[in-house]
Formats: structure tokens, C-alpha cells, sequence
């Protein structure tokens, strides 16, 4: 999952997804749930349901520092997930 905005929770679209196929992974959101390829507001209960392996956050327009900065104050929505419980939770410029 990669999240370019967090509040609300956003989910990365536009060449984010090409990206993704490129690299073999796979969106944590079915098509039922992101029927575009454009970036698209999700429920944090979106997030908790799908549960991602790894969630890249990379709000747009921010910088490596202010995404982690972002991401610490996120840490109590982020908690739930997997993959903050597995350590696999990263800011990204």
C-alpha cells in the first residue's frame, strides 16, 4: 500500500500503481475497492480490512523528513496494520 496523503488516508494513484506492477507487487485494494487508477480517499477502515504487508507513506509534495515526521504522528491509526506490527511501515520522498 502506498499512501499519499494521510488525513485522510489517500491511496497512491496515476503511475504509482504502473510502479507497483512493474516492481510484481500487488494493491492491497481490489478493484471493487479502487476502481481507477487515480488516487482515491480510502477509510481507515479500507486499510484495516485489506491489512497490506507494507505500507509506503509519501504524502505528496512532502519531503523525506516531513513524511516520517507525518508518519510518527500517524503511528496510533497506523497501529492496527500488519505491517506496523512487522516493522514494514516506510516514508518515502
Amino acid at each position: 500500500m502506498f499512501l499519499e496523503w494521510l488525513d485522510p488516508p489517500y491511496d497512491a494513484g496515476h503511475w504509482i500503481p504502473d510502479m507497483f506492477e512493474w516492481s510484481g507487487c500487488t494493491s492491497s485494494l481490489d478493484s471493487s475497492q479502487k476502481p481507477t487508477r487515480k488516487s482515491v480517499r480510502i477509510l481507515w477502515e479500507q486499510l484495516y480490512d485489506c491489512d497490506p504487508d507494507v505500507v509506503l507513506i509519501g504524502c505528496c509534495g512532502f519531503d523525506l523528513k516531513r513524511n516520517m515526521m507525518d508518519s510518527i504522528q500517524a503511528m496510533d491509526k497506523l497501529k492496527p496494520l500488519r505491517a506496523f506490527r512487522e516493522g514494514r511501515i516506510y516514508a518515502a520522498d
